[in-house]
C-alpha cells in the first residue's frame, strides 16, 4: 500500500522488495543466511529502507547515509518490547519510527532508542482499513459467502498473543476452547486465531470450534460479535469498530513480572478482564459489557482515523529521497485551548489562523467541570463542542482540558512545537516558551461568545 502511494507521487522511485517470514527451522535458518547477503547489498546502497520488525544487517551494517524508517508489525505497544526488556539481539540504528497516536511517542523513541521527535504519528496502514465502512463491508460479504453459517450465530473470536520468548522459548497461554465452546452452547459460534509464533498449537475440536489461523485479522473483525484476547495489540485496533472486548489474562501478574507492559492493565483494560474459564463463558453469555471506555481508548490512541496512513508515509519518505537535508520535524504540531461553545466565524477564524502556522492542530477543548471551576457556563455540554470541533477541516484532534496546569504535560505527550491562544491572554502563557513556540493571535473584532449569549438573553426576554 505504501508502494501504490508513493508511485502516485512526483517523482520516479526505484523499489526492491525483500519480503521473509522467519521461521525456527533448520530449512529457514539456512535460507535466512543466504537472504542477508541480499539484504546488504540493498541496504548499502538504498536511500531509504522501510521494516517492519527487527533486522540484523541494518543493526550492524547500516550506513550513515541511509535513513530507516521502522513501521513495525503491530499497531500498538502494550506489553514491553524492543530494547524495554531483555533481548539477546539489540534492535538498534532506526531513524524514523512510525506510530498511530502522539500517545505512543515516549514509548517508541526509548523502545528503539531514537530521539521522541523522529517518532512520527502518521497511522498503521494495515489497521486503516477498520477505519473504511465499505471495505468492511466487502470482508464481512466474503466472509459469509465462505462460511453461511456465522450469519446465524453470535461470533466470538479468540486472538492470543504468545507467551515466553519468539524464538527461543516460545509458549502458549492453556485454555480449553472446547470446553469453553460446549459451555457456551449452540447460539454461539467460536474462531480462534493464534499468534504466528503459536499457530501450530491443538486446542481441539467441536462442531462450533473453528481454527480461522490462516484468514487475515480484518476479515475476522468484520464478523467477529466480541473479541477475547489479552496483550495483543489486536485489542487496540479492535477498539476501532467500537465492538466488545474481554481479556483472558489468568497469568496477568506473572506476565507483568516476567515480560513487563507499558500501562496499569487493569485502569487501561477496554474490556473487562477475565481469570478463569468460566468467568470468561459467563460473562459472554451475560453480554453486559462497558463501551465507552472502547471509545474513549480509540479517541486516544489514533490520532488519525481514517485509512489513509500509506500516503502521509508515502509523502514522508518522498521528503527523505527528494530534499539534500530534512527538516528534524516532519509535522509541525500546534496547539490551542479554548470553550469553543456557541461556535461563530471568530473561533473559526483562530482555528484556521492556528493550522495555517504548522501541518497538525490539537484544540485542548475545556471540560464542564473545568469550565464551573472558571466560573463559566457553556450552553452546549463538552460533548456536543467536541462533536462541533471534530468535523471541523482545521482540527486534526480535540484532547479534554480539566484542568491549567495539563497545558506543560500535554506540549511534552504530543511533541507540540506550536502553542496558540488570543491575544487577550498575552504574556500569560510565556513560561511555555521553555518548551515551544509561543504565539498570541488577535481576536476576531465584533464577535465572541459572550455578545452571542447577550443577544440570545435579550432575544428570549423581549
Amino acid at each position: 500500500m505504501i508502494s501504490k502511494s508513493l508511485n502516485k507521487l512526483e517523482g520516479e522511485y526505484e523499489e526492491v522488495y525483500l519480503p521473509m517470514k522467519f521461521k525456527n527451522t533448520l530449512f529457514n535458518k539456512i535460507r535466512y543466511f543466504f537472504e542477508i547477503f541480499r539484504q546488504i547489498i540493498h541496504v548499502k546502497t538504498s536511500k531509504v529502507v522501510v521494516i517492519d520488525g527487527n533486522n540484523v544487517v541494518i543493526t550492524n551494517l547500516k550506513r550513515r547515509e541511509t535513513k530507516i524508517i521502522q513501521i513495525w508489525h503491530a499497531s500498538a505497544a502494550i506489553k514491553k518490547f524492543g530494547q524495554d526488556y531483555k533481548r539477546k539481539f539489540p534492535i538498534t540504528k532506526c531513524d524514523y519510527m512510525i506510530t498511530t497516536s502522539s500517545t505512543f511517542i515516549d514509548i517508541m523513541a526509548s523502545a528503539f532508542n531514537i530521539d521522541r521527535e523522529n517518532v512520527l504519528p502518521l497511522g498503521y496502514v494495515d489497521s486503516g482499513v477498520l477505519f473504511n465502512k465499505k471495505k468492511l463491508k466487502k470482508y464481512k460479504e466474503e466472509m459469509y459467502l465462505k462460511y453461511p453459517f456465522l450469519k446465524s450465530k453470535k461470533v466470538i473470536l479468540y486472538a492470543p498473543t504468545f507467551r515466553g520468548d519468539a524464538i527461543y522459548d516460545k509458549k502458549s497461554l492453556q485454555v480449553d476452547l472446547k470446553k469453553i465452546t460446549e459451555s457456551l452452547g449452540e447460539d454461539y459460534v467460536v474462531l480462534y486465531k493464534m499468534h504466528p509464533i503459536i499457530s501450530e498449537e491443538n486446542v481441539g475440536s467441536h462442531s462450533n470450534l473453528y481454527n480461522m489461523n490462516n484468514v487475515n485479522i480484518y476479515k475476522l473483525f468484520s464478523v467477529c460479535d466480541v473479541l477475547v484476547s489479552d496483550f495483543s495489540s489486536i485489542i487496540m485496533d479492535f477498539t476501532i469498530l467500537e465492538k466488545p472486548i474481554l481479556l483472558y489474562t489468568p497469568d496477568l501478574e506473572e506476565y507483568e513480572r516476567e515480560r513487563g507492559l507499558y500501562f496499569d492493565y487493569k485502569k487501561f483494560a477496554p474490556g473487562t478482564i477475565v481469570y478463569d474459564e468460566e468467568q470468561l463463558v459467563n460473562k459472554i453469555k451475560n453480554e453486559n459489557y462497558n463501551l465507552e471506555k472502547i471509545k474513549k481508548i480509540k479517541e486516544e490512541f489514533y490520532d488519525y482515523k481514517d485509512d489513509l496512513s500509506a500516503n502521509r508515509i508515502a509523502e514522508f519518505i518522498s521528503t527523505i529521497v527528494d530534499v539534500k537535508e530534512l527538516g528534524r520535524v516532519y509535522m509541525k504540531r500546534v496547539i490551542t485551548y479554548g470553550t469553543f461553545d456557541l461556535l461563530h466565524y471568530g473561533h473559526i477564524n483562530i482555528l484556521k489562523r492556528a493550522k495555517s502556522l504548522g501541518d497538525y492542530l490539537i484544540v485542548g477543548l475545556s471540560s464542564d467541570e473545568f469550565n464551573e471551576l472558571k466560573g463559566k457556563k457553556s450552553v452546549m455540554s463538552y460533548e456536543e463542542r467536541k462533536e462541533i470541533l471534530e468535523s471541523i477541516r482545521y482540527v486534526d484532534k480535540v484532547i479534554k482540558e480539566s484542568n491549567w496546569e495539563q497545558k506543560v504535560d500535554d506540549i511534552i505527550k504530543y511533541n507540540i512545537d506550536v502553542f496558540v491562544i488570543g491575544d487577550d491572554w498575552e504574556g500569560k502563557f510565556d513560561f511555555l516558551k521553555e518548551y515551544c513556540e509561543v504565539v498570541y493571535l488577535p481576536r476576531t473584532k465584533s464577535i465572541s461568545t459572550t455578545l452571542l449569549k447577550e443577544i440570545i438573553e435579550k432575544e428570549q426576554s423581549a
